[in-house]
């Protein structure tokens, strides 16, 4: 069995799966704002998750994982809100992630892949999961906005998912706005369902 990165969270469920997920490579890297404006802020977002399901044997098994970020801004400078602009690049992905969340995609113990619904006609075949854009959206007054990134269905017991630079753009920004990063896996077995997150360290932009 190849061991995960040394800083996995492992979980063990009842009928004896076991659950690994770590985000502790995730982080938001703050950075000049180009217009120069003192109510402007830009971060790049970086995310390196691990992911995997272990013990599966001859169960059932279906399990997605989500990458996304928490954006949190003050009530007390904040009486219109502030807007937020995410652009994401695009991201592709190869054999042990599946682009979609077909209800059909499950895991197999052995490693053999499942089901590889959207990727493609052959396991390894690239598969875009979320293509270049710009997200664009505004965090009220003292609330805080969770914005996911990417979402995927594993195939395969072992996943890894890396973005990297993501550019994150504010403006009427009058206080400092605190970016949380966050990862999710959602595992779905015959007898129970298991969801578990890992969150990266605060930063202010």
């Amino acid at each position: 069995m190849l061991a995960g990165p040394a800083d996995a969270r492992t979980h063990h469920t009842r009928e004896g799966v076991d659950i690994t997920l770590t985000a502790s490579k995730l982080r938001a890297k703050k950075i000049p704002a180009l217009d120069s404006s003192p109510f402007s802020g830009e971060a790049l977002l970086f995310s390196d998750v691990h992911a995997a399901v272990r013990n599966i044997d001859d169960k059932t098994v279906r399990a997605t994982v989500e990458v996304g970020y928490q954006i949190g801004y003050p009530v007390s400078v904040a009486p219109n809100g502030v807007k937020v602009t995410a652009h994401t690049p695009e991201l592709k992905l190869t054999g042990g992630l599946n682009a979609k969340l077909a209800p059909n995609v499950t895991i197999s113990g052995s490693g053999g892949g499942g089901s590889i619904g959207e990727i493609g006609a052959e396991l390894g075949a690239e598969a875009t999961v979320i293509p270049s854009a710009d997200l664009e959206f505004e965090v009220g007054a003292g609330k805080i906005t969770t914005v996911t990134l990417a979402e995927i269905a594993l195939t395969q017991p072992t996943a890894d998912i890396v973005l990297s630079g993501i550019e994150l753009n504010t403006t009427n920004a009058l206080g400092p706005i605190s970016v949380r990063p966050y990862a999710k896996i959602s595992v779905t077995t015959d007898t129970g369902v298991y969801v578990y997150y890992d969150h990266g360290p605060t930063s202010r932009i």
